[in-house]
Formats: C-alpha cells, sequence, structure tokens
C-alpha cells in the first residue's frame, strides 16, 4: 500500500508541471476565453481607449499579450483607426483576481501599427515600434516611445491627461477630411527618400482634453541626411518647431541642396487661418516646382546658377474681409535660360494677395541689352510699363510662329529703343490700350535698308498705330502714320509722305505691291503721298490713294516701246486688285501727255482700259519710236481711248483722233512713195510741208482703220481712207490729191488721175495711181 502511495505521489508530481506546462502552452497559443479579452478591453476603456482584442495570449515570460488589436474611436466605428500586432500588458494579478482596475500599463517590443487612410490606399505603416506606457490615476505617460515611419526613426515622449474625457468630437463628414488629409500626409510621407538612418523625428507632448488646447507639443525636432522628394535633392534638413495654445510655431526651418541654403521662420493659428512665414533660399527651386500640375510651363526653364529667393507671407483671418493672404518679397538670378534663349540675369519685386499682382524694379539681363518693367495684374485692371534695350530678335523662339516670322523680316544693327505703357482689363492685346515709342539705329526690314527710324507707338483694340513716324534712308525719307490692324486684317496708311524709293518702300508696306509698280521706273526717288487701306490675305477693301509727282521723269513700256517723261505727275489709286490713274499728267516728246487708265492687277482677269490725251508732242520723235520713221517733221496732238489685255495688242480696241501741224507727212514711210508720184505729176508737189493733217481711226484685232484721214498743204489737198495691218505689216490705204491754186484749175479734167493705192507692206509701202502710168 505504501509501494503504491509512493507511485500515485510520484504520477501526480510528474502530471501537475505536465499539466501546468501544457496549459501554457495552449494560452500562449490559443489564448484565455473571450470573458478575459472582455475584461482587458473594458479596462482600456476605463482609461480612455476604445479597442477590441483578436486574441489574448499568456506568455511564461512576458506575461498576458494582447494580440490583433484593433482601436477604435467609438465602440460604434465599424472601421478600426489603427491596427497593432501585439501589446505587452503590465498586469496586478492581485486587483484582477478582485476585479478591480489591474492594467497598469503596456509594453511594446518591435511592434507594429497600421493607420488606414482612404478605403482604396494603403495603410500608413508605423514598424519597430518600442515604447513604454504607464496607466496613473487620469494620467497615461509616454515613455521612450521609438519607431520607424517612412525611413523616419519617431522618438516621442509625453503625458496624456483625463483620457477618459476623450469624445468623439468630429461628425462622419469630417472624419472622411481627415482621412484624406492621412491619405495626403501618407503620399508626401512616401514621396521622401531618406538615406538609411538619417532622419530623426523627436516629439515631447502634452495632451488634456479638458483643456481649451487639448494638445500641446512643447518640442519638436526634425533632422535628417541626404534626402529626395522628385528632383529635388536636399543635403540636409533640420526643423524645430512647436504647437501651444493653439499656435504653430516653425523656430527654425533649415535646408541645404548643393547650390544652396533655405532658412524659414514663422507662426501659424489653425482656429482662425492667421499667420506668417519669413522664408529666405538660394536652393534650385525650380526643381521643386516641376513636380507641381501647375508649374509645367516651367519645364523649358533651365537656372545655371542658383537664384535668390526671399518672401514674407502673411495670413489674415478668415473671418476679416480682404484677400487672406498677401505674399511680399523679392527674387533674382543669374544665368538662366527659357527653351533656347540665354540670358545674363532677372531681378525684381513682388506682391501678390492671391488676385493682384504687382512686380516692382523688374529686369531682364541679355547680352544684347536689359529690359525694365513694372507690372500690375488685378482682376478687370491690368497695367504695365516697360523700357527696353534687348534685341527682339532673341526672343524670337519664345513666341509664336507668326510673330518669329515677322521679327525674322527685321535685321537690326543696334537694339531698338523700346518704351511702352499699357492699361487694360487684360493682357490680351485686343484688351489693351497702350502708348510708347520706338527709336531704330540702322538697319534693314525684308532685306530693304534704312539709316534710322523712329515712331510713336500706339496699341488699341488690336491695332498697332505706328503714329507720326519717320524712317530714313541714303536718298530720302518718309513720314506718317502707320496702322497694322490685327483684329480687321489690314494696313492703313495715313498721310504718308515719301522721298524714298517706290519699288523699295512698297517692299515695307506689302510685297505684292512691288509687282504692281514695277513698270514704273523713275529716273530718281519721286515725292509721293500714300493714303488708303490695304487688305491682308486676299480679303477685298483695298483702297490706296499715291500721289506722284516726279520732277525727273520716269520710263514706261507701252506696246513694247519705252516711253520717257521728262516730268510726271498724277493720283494713282490701288482699288482691290485694279490700279486706277486718275490723272497722271507728264511731259512725252517735248509735249504733254494726260492719262486716265482703269489696269487690272487680277492675273486670273487681266485687262485694261485708258484714255491718253497727247498734246503739241513732237511728232518726228513719236514716228521715230513706234514706227522707226525719220524726217517727218512737225507737232502732233489727239486723243486716244482703248482698252486691252496685258501686252497682247490684238486684244486693243480703242478710238482714236490725230491732228499733225507743220510737218512732213510724206516724211512717214507708209506715205513716203506718194512724193515720188506727185512730183512725177507736178514738180516739187510731194515735198510739202502740211500745215494740218487730221484723222480718226479705230483699232481692233490688230488693225487701224480710218475713214478721213486728211492732210492740207499750201499746194493740194489729201483725202483718202483705209485700214493698216500693224500686227501683220500689210496695209490697204488709198488717198485722192487735189491740187490748189491754178494747178487745181488746170487739172481740175484730169483729178481722177491723183488717185492713189497701197495693198502690199505696211513697212514697204508701194503706191500705184489708179488711172495714171508713170514714167520709169
Amino acid at each position: 500500500m505504501k509501494h503504491f502511495l509512493s507511485r500515485i505521489l510520484t504520477l501526480l508530481l510528474w502530471l501537475v508541471p505536465v499539466t501546468l506546462a501544457a496549459g501554457l502552452w495552449y494560452l500562449n497559443r490559443h489564448g484565455l476565453h473571450r470573458e478575459w479579452r472582455e475584461r482587458v478591453a473594458s479596462e482600456f476603456r476605463r482609461g480612455g481607449i476604445d479597442l477590441e482584442v483578436g486574441r489574448l495570449t499568456l506568455n511564461p515570460f512576458r506575461g498576458l499579450i494582447a494580440n490583433e488589436v484593433e482601436i477604435r474611436q467609438d465602440r460604434g466605428d465599424l472601421r478600426p483607426s489603427a491596427r497593432i500586432n501585439r501589446i505587452l500588458l503590465q498586469i496586478d494579478y492581485a486587483a484582477m483576481t478582485r476585479r478591480e482596475p489591474f492594467l497598469e500599463g503596456i509594453q511594446l517590443r518591435g511592434a507594429s501599427i497600421q493607420i488606414p487612410t482612404a478605403e482604396a490606399g494603403p495603410p500608413l505603416a508605423i514598424d519597430h515600434l518600442d515604447a513604454l506606457i504607464s496607466f496613473e490615476p487620469g494620467l497615461i505617460r509616454v515613455r521612450q516611445a521609438e519607431f520607424d515611419l517612412a525611413g523616419i526613426r519617431c522618438e516621442f515622449n509625453g503625458t496624456i491627461r483625463n483620457a477618459h474625457a476623450y469624445k468623439k468630437r468630429s461628425a462622419p463628414d469630417d472624419e472622411g477630411i481627415t482621412q484624406k488629409l492621412l491619405q495626403r500626409l501618407t503620399t508626401e510621407i512616401r514621396g521622401l527618400t531618406f538615406e538609411p538612418g538619417s532622419a530623426r523625428l523627436q516629439v515631447e507632448f502634452d495632451s488634456d482634453p479638458t483643456d481649451v488646447h487639448p494638445v500641446q507639443i512643447r518640442k519638436a525636432t526634425l533632422h535628417t541626411g541626404p534626402l529626395r522628394r522628385g528632383r529635388l535633392a536636399l543635403e540636409r534638413l533640420q526643423l524645430e518647431a512647436a504647437y501651444r495654445d493653439g499656435l504653430v510655431e516653425l523656430h527654425t526651418l533649415a535646408a541645404a541642396d548643393s547650390q544652396g541654403t533655405l532658412d524659414a521662420s514663422g507662426a501659424w493659428n489653425p482656429a482662425d487661418g492667421s499667420g506668417d512665414l519669413r522664408l529666405h533660399s538660394s536652393l534650385d527651386l525650380l526643381r521643386l516646382l516641376r513636380d507641381l500640375p501647375a508649374a509645367r510651363s516651367l519645364a523649358e526653364v533651365h537656372l545655371y546658377d542658383p537664384p535668390q529667393f526671399q518672401a514674407n507671407v502673411r495670413l489674415s483671418p478668415r473671418d476679416r474681409e480682404g484677400p487672406r493672404f498677401l505674399v511680399t518679397g523679392q527674387a533674382s538670378a543669374r544665368r538662366f535660360g527659357i527653351r533656347s534663349v540665354l540670358f545674363d540675369g532677372f531681378r525684381t519685386l513682388f506682391a501678390y494677395d492671391g488676385k493682384r499682382l504687382l512686380l516692382e524694379e523688374t529686369q531682364i539681363l541679355h547680352r544684347s541689352g536689359s529690359l525694365n518693367a513694372r507690372m500690375l495684374s488685378a482682376p478687370d485692371d491690368f497695367r504695365l510699363q516697360l523700357g527696353s534695350t534687348l534685341n527682339p530678335q532673341t526672343l524670337a523662339p519664345l513666341l509664336g510662329a507668326k510673330a518669329a516670322a515677322l521679327l525674322g523680316e527685321f535685321r537690326f544693327d543696334k537694339p531698338p529703343r523700346i518704351t511702352l505703357e499699357a492699361r487694360g482689363p487684360s493682357p490680351k492685346p485686343e484688351a489693351l490700350d497702350a502708348t510708347g515709342r520706338i527709336a531704330l539705329e540702322g538697319g534693314s526690314y525684308r532685306g530693304v535698308p534704312f539709316l534710322a527710324a523712329t515712331t510713336g507707338l500706339r496699341i488699341k483694340e488690336n491695332a498697332f498705330h505706328y503714329e507720326n513716324f519717320d524712317v530714313r534712308r541714303t536718298e530720302g525719307n518718309a513720314t506718317g502714320t502707320f496702322v497694322y490692324d490685327v483684329g480687321k486684317g489690314e494696313t492703313r496708311l495715313v498721310n504718308i509722305r515719301s522721298t524714298l524709293r517706290p519699288a523699295e518702300a512698297a517692299l515695307w508696306i506689302n510685297p505684292k505691291l512691288v509687282k504692281d509698280l514695277a513698270p514704273y521706273r523713275f529716273k530718281t526717288r519721286p515725292n509721293l503721298r500714300l493714303d488708303g487701306t490695304i487688305k491682308l490675305r486676299g480679303a477685298r477693301g483695298t483702297r490706296l490713294d499715291v500721289a506722284v509727282d516726279a520732277p525727273d521723269g520716269m520710263d514706261y513700256t507701252f506696246l513694247k516701246r519705252e516711253l520717257t517723261f521728262p516730268r510726271i505727275a498724277g493720283q494713282l489709286r490701288f482699288e482691290d486688285r485694279t490700279l486706277r490713274l486718275q490723272p497722271v499728267t507728264g511731259t512725252l516728246f517735248d509735249g504733254t501727255l494726260n492719262a486716265t487708265a482703269r489696269i487690272s492687277l487680277d492675273r486670273e482677269a487681266p485687262g485694261h482700259e485708258a484714255e491718253l490725251v497727247a498734246r503739241n508732242i513732237d511728232f518726228e520723235a513719236f514716228t521715230k519710236l513706234y514706227f522707226g520713221y525719220s524726217g517727218s517733221k512737225g507737232r502732233m496732238s489727239g486723243s486716244y481711248r482703248f482698252t486691252g489685255k496685258g501686252s497682247d495688242a490684238r486684244t486693243m480696241i480703242g478710238d482714236a483722233a490725230i491732228e499733225i501741224v507743220d510737218g512732213d507727212v510724206f516724211a512717214i514711210p507708209f506715205l513716203g512713195p506718194l512724193s515720188g508720184l506727185l512730183n512725177a505729176i507736178v514738180p516739187g508737189l510731194g515735198y510739202s510741208v502740211a500745215r494740218k493733217a487730221t484723222a480718226t481711226a479705230t483699232v481692233r484685232d490688230g488693225v487701224i482703220r480710218s475713214p478721213d484721214f486728211k492732210v492740207e498743204t499750201a499746194g493740194f489737198s489729201m483725202f483718202g481712207g483705209g485700214d493698216l495691218f500693224f500686227l501683220e505689216d500689210r496695209m490697204d490705204f488709198s488717198v485722192r490729191v487735189n491740187a490748189k491754186g491754178i494747178p487745181g484749175v488746170l487739172l481740175f479734167p484730169v483729178s481722177k488721175l491723183f488717185e492713189f493705192t497701197s495693198d502690199g507692206a505696211l513697212s514697204k509701202p508701194v503706191w500705184r495711181p489708179k488711172n495714171l502710168p508713170i514714167p520709169r
């Protein structure tokens, strides 16, 4: 029996530790019953923390461990505000058995916390959390809570008083806003890349929900080594701040990159939104700004030296009328480039309140000169003062294709001097009313050089007025007013007076005019006055009046012969694709010629109609030029009204009336052979000088038809008519000669013998009498 009891005792001695070990294994593996989990959760709620424990295990070395913990702002929340993998509980087991408050504190070792942000976004992860949190009557004390957050080693120390007084004070909509802010914070933190182990954040805080300001951050410091955010790379970052009595205080914000530094300080009151910020930077801020969607236009800006930037920001309370903020400061840069344009420097003073932007003492430096400006941009109010000695052609890559093409037609020997004052409801050209002045010192436009040019400038209703301009060239100058109206698509010339060569000056106005003026070849520069409108892009409505006075004359090709006018003056009107001469008066062949005409300048519809009136011109010079005749003395007057198409003489249709006085009619080749015939009949009769010769004629299809050719001399009268085929070099013409005085009485019975006809070549006519043989 004794031996049996000894065995039973031995078995019990082995069974107790085995059972105890099995129980501890079970409790560590599967955890305590739900009742115990609720007791632990109730203990946390007693301290003001609502949570649920997924598993409550017992570790023989660490004690009670709460696993898979979810923290909620309120028990009714379906979505936890944080998840913790495990919490080591510091328990007063005696108080626990007496069902008294038994939670003395918690300890976290290598714990992880997942804080949800937005529903679709990944949670904010806190890793490697080590913390000792003690629960005292009315007080929660946090000692050395250290964890990793997005590469930052964080250390928190502080106290929480009256934690049980925390209530859910925000509505569901406010919670959604908070979640969005957390998501934004998560995105920004994840956008930072730190050198491992170089970033450290230290925070000292106090919290009491019964206080007016429930959170106080006595001190927060952040120190990092090299970090990156997008294109921005910093070598170091240092921040010292505090949050006391509802005021965020930024004591120091210091950063440095490879080119410069940034220093900032300020304060902000979240309650009313007021605050101030002081900032000075020589960082490469352009890299940071390029990551912002609103600054995509800066992608074409390149800085070759660090910019200098100073700013003071003042935030007004939300309930105050007027602008919410005001930013004042200055910015400067040395070498920088925009697209392919390199600049030597930039500086400006600025002020901005969200609606109004003011720039003062703005200056842009370039090797060709500088640009100085002042600008105010406000709602419905834009003002600009500008002075420039830059070469505008250097800015061509920054402008549109049309503006660049226009600048490309200029060449400047020296940069222009430009002043401009503009005002309007917006900076759009069509909304501005601007005045200024432009001065050029040598150059060329469309390949035509000039010595100097000055003009007043006015911009109004999308039209550029170049007022009282003065352009000087070696041969003369041009003055007047020139308007380039973009809106109406036209150019207006007002009282332009010129002593320049017309063809080259016309190239400045409109290259199409050069061809229209090419037939008018002036010996020397004429005096011109221009007024009118020239439509651009082929639109109808062109009407340009040109008054011409050429004291040294002009050459003009008419019917394939070059006419020389020793002097000419008149009025020309370009109307759409038509040129009108109304009238033009000139000296020609020692006489005068008046011309009115309507000439089509349309290649698709060529044609002209004109009337020429000649008075007392040298008949010999005229016949020599057009017919190769010489020796036909006398003076000729007449008129010729005709129409035609281009230089095709066969299309000419006209009516002419001619009078010749004191001329040797028989010196005209097609009448010359008649002289010999008349001398054979009456010696000396063929050498009579015509006191007067008249004729009317029509011209059509290359034929001159005259029915009433008449010549009066001292010895005879000649009457005739017929056709001259001047394009085919043939003729069909007949004349009758009546002698005067005694020969006329004696020869009257045989007057039929003095009728002659010619139907041969016009250049070498052969006249024959109709009824009288001539001895050879």
